[in-house]
């Protein structure tokens, strides 16, 4: 855990003392994406008999693909249709898939359903957090009904107190409307929630620009480059680390 100049220890511990509801990303936060994404690929090349050999390459291919994609979409310079049909329209340039760019999307999306899963320790670190009266509410850019079933499936709905996706807002982090609908559904202030998200993009800065502090869940050892004065004020290598350290600075 990192405290992020100029926050120290004491002034984390006043910001947690505030905290009602925890906000928390759902992929690459609380459940392995890549993962579930990797897993799901394997299973469309499968399907679509193209050889093992490929499969590496396509994983890379695919992970390239649709982080460019879903960058754009964060930048409101693409729809999440066209993010759905583009990635599936460029690897159809690269690899044999059968059928159009919207049916293997669709495939695909039911076994990313299918193969999502939670670590059974998260889900015991958010019940002890529920238990000391802490809402809590997954905050996801996706597709709506996609990320409704995998929430379902990890278990996520016997703690959580509700979701939103962008889809379902019609605006996508970093965009502060889908920031403020979750205060709103929660009925706290600004000061009184706190986000947890591993893109320093749309969770930090977008919670930033509401005015809720945050912790960013770093997926490299680099630090991001700070925009302005939009910082976390801690940095966890990961989701448990995160809830571990909070629950104790609880006591």
């Amino acid at each position: 855990m990192e405290y992020i100049l100029p926050f120290t220890k004491n002034d984390v511990l006043n910001v947690f003392r505030k905290t009602k509801a925890l906000l928390i990303d759902f992929d690459g936060t609380l459940v392995d994406y890549k993962k579930a994404a990797d897993k799901a690929l394997e299973r469309l090349f499968q399907m679509h008999k193209l050889p093992n050999e490929v499969l590496k390459a396509g994983k890379k291919d695919y992970e390239k693909i649709n982080t460019s994609l879903w960058r754009e979409f964060e930048k409101k310079t693409l729809t999440l249709e066209e993010v759905r049909i583009l990635r599936f329209e460029k690897m159809k340039e690269i690899y044999a898939l059968e059928d159009s760019p919207k049916e293997v999307d669709e495939e695909y999306l039911s076994y990313l359903i299918e193969n999502t899963t939670l670590d059974p320790k998260s889900l015991s670190l958010l019940k002890k957090a529920k238990n000391r009266g802490i809402e809590l509410f997954i905050v996801s850019n996706g597709i709506h009904y996609v990320q409704e079933q995998r929430i379902k499936k990890t278990d996520l709905l016997e703690v959580v107190d509700g979701y939103v996706t962008s889809e379902q807002v019609g605006k996508s982090k970093p965009h502060k409307q889908i920031f403020i609908h979750a205060l709103d559904k929660l009925q706290v202030t600004k000061e009184q929630a706190f986000m947890i998200g591993d893109s320093y993009e749309a969770d930090i800065v977008g919670s930033y620009n509401v005015g809720i502090k945050s912790c960013l869940i770093k997926k490299s050892r680099e630090m991001p480059r700070w925009i302005e004065d939009k910082k976390p004020i801690i940095v966890s290598n990961n989701f448990n680390e995160f809830m571990y350290f909070y629950l104790k600075m609880q006591e």
